[in-house]
């Protein structure tokens, strides 16, 4: 059974949508998919390069979040480096799970988030993701750009950016 996002109605998946169907009852569908999307996560020091590679679904996306857990487990102030491929890409429903889940990184010590696009796709991305972010963004093309504001969520404004590992 799924329901209309707009009027509430529900319908059943074998079934038209336009169907009436009173008070039958009938246990939904469950579906369950493989997780796509390749990442890797470095810690340097007290900055976390996120690599994000291929299209990434609601599973692909939920195992990085954990794996991401797991890596900053004993950092207490950090800042996040995202780096994107060419083919990087989300579903909405991964998307949406990573804004909800970018908001929470505060309290695990992000002190900023730093986004390394590589195309239209990924501006998107990172549009999406700033949306609901708790701490400084920055979305940029540039390594340099993003290396200088790691570095001064780390150590202060106009801090020296080679003091960030790239």
């Amino acid at each position: 059974m799924i329901q209309h996002s707009k009027t509430g109605q529900s319908y059943y998946l074998d079934e038209p949508l336009d169907a009436q169907h009173g008070d039958r009852e009938r246990p939904p569908t469950k579906f369950s998919f493989r997780e796509h999307g390749d990442y890797r996560i470095d810690v340097r020091g007290s900055v976390v390069h996120c690599f994000l590679d291929a299209g990434f679904n609601y599973e692909g996306i939920v195992s990085f979040c954990q794996s991401l857990i797991k890596a900053i487990n004993r950092l207490t102030h950090w800042v996040m480096f995202i780096h994107t491929s060419e083919s990087t890409m989300a579903t909405p429903e991964a998307v949406e799970y990573s804004q909800t889940q970018i908001s929470k990184l505060t309290t695990y010590g992000c002190g900023g988030i730093a986004f390394l696009t590589s195309n239209t796709i990924t501006r998107y991305l990172a549009s999406k993701l700033s949306e609901l972010a708790t701490m400084p963004f920055l979305a940029s093309d540039s390594l340099e750009t993003l290396a200088q504001f790691c570095c001064d969520r780390l150590f202060g404004t106009n801090s020296d950016s080679t003091l960030v590992s790239l």
